[in-house]
């Protein structure tokens, strides 16, 4: 059977590879190594010493969790199982952290229990379905270009500054369609950033009435479509040229958008409840909670162009399960088959 699971797992990613190498890297007790196959739980870093740049790494669900790599300038991808994925005792690919010091790199569908470093000036860079930590600058704040941050959990657990450090100078950056977290010991969820896009997230916070402020220095951004729950819409340091449009605020110390220094405010919706159908305050997600608006709330379809603000509004909508390649769900066959006869295998999965 986990010959069957391997082979399959192979095909589906092979499938779309288009001249990629793809190695596997699998730390679940008792896995079998082979070719581009790499086991134990420094098995990401094993199978980074063999890629280069392009290749792509699938990091298995398993119950150990892999040691924290570092990419070494090889613009690689890796894929994990998804943060929530959608099969009886889903296993997560877990991996204690990264030093991602690389161009051109993706990450997908891992759940990182400690920080995720981009440590200096990178671009090209997508990190998309996963559950993450934080996400800072080893080096202090490089520019960062072209960098998109989508359908992640962000729970903003480091010892103080940002849940999310950008860099100055930063260009072409995209944060969409995330549930940010913002809490004490942060002091704010986005610093350093300029002339990136910001739309369609929740920045939530620990409690009603929050005074956490979710930018710092955040200059000539467009931030549209999101969501501030609890977090207060404002800035600290050099908070400039902002053009906030059609996000909603509540239940913050102060809901007010700024409309100084630069800052304007179109089609805001301040003191309102979303109503969502069912997210607490607090300092994590589970996955019992519902972030769909009800019906009626103030939220729905007053986005920019008509779009529902928040995670689900948007061209990336938020997807629960956190998972970018088929999850093989079920596989069904017999315990015995008469040898040259043919063995009939049922395989259920689902797709994104």
């Amino acid at each position: 059977m986990k010959q069957i699971f391997r082979t399959l797992m192979v095909m589906l990613l092979a499938a779309p590879s288009f001249g990629q190498t793809i190695f596997i890297a699998n730390s679940a007790p008792g896995a079998i190594g082979g070719t581009n196959v790499f086991t134990g739980s420094n098995s990401i870093n094993l199978a980074l010493s063999a890629a280069v740049t392009g290749d792509i790494i699938y990091v298995v669900p398993s119950s150990v969790t892999y040691s924290a790599p570092s990419l070494n300038g090889k613009g690689v991808t890796l894929i994990g199982g998804g943060f929530n994925p959608d099969k009886p005792a889903a296993a997560r690919s877990l991996v204690s952290g990264i030093y991602a010091n690389a161009n051109g790199f993706r990450l997908s569908g891992i759940e990182f229990t400690t920080d995720l470093n981009i440590p200096g000036i990178f671009s090209n860079i997508m990190i998309d379905k996963c559950r993450i930590k934080s996400i800072i600058d080893g080096s202090g704040g490089s520019a960062k270009g072209n960098l998109v941050i989508q359908n992640c959990i962000i729970e903003g657990a480091q010892s103080g500054g940002s849940g999310i450090l950008i860099g100055s100078g930063s260009t072409g950056v995209r944060l969409s369609n995330n549930i940010i977290y913002g809490y004490s010991p942060s002091s704010q969820i986005i610093s350093r950033l300029n002339g990136g896009t910001i739309e369609n997230n929740i920045f939530i916070g620990s409690a009603s009435g929050g005074s956490l402020p979710a930018f710092r220095d955040v200059t000539n951004c467009d931030i549209k479509n999101n969501i501030f729950y609890a977090i207060r819409p404002a800035g600290l340091g050099t908070y400039t040229g902002n053009v906030q449009r059609n996000n909603l605020s509540y239940d913050a110390s102060d809901n007010t958008f700024s409309t100084i220094d630069g800052n304007t405010s179109v089609s805001n919706i301040e003191g309102q409840d979303p109503l969502f159908t069912n997210l607490p305050y607090g300092t994590s997600l589970s996955f019992t909670y519902d972030a769909t608006l009800q019906a009626g709330s103030p939220a729905a379809g007053t986005g920019v162009a008509g779009t529902d603000m928040g995670i689900f509004g948007g061209l990336d909508p938020y997807d629960v399960y956190g998972t970018s390649l088929p999850i093989v769900q079920t596989i069904t066959a017999p315990n015995t088959v008469t040898q040259g006869t043919n063995m009939d295998v049922r395989v259920q999965g689902k797709g994104n």
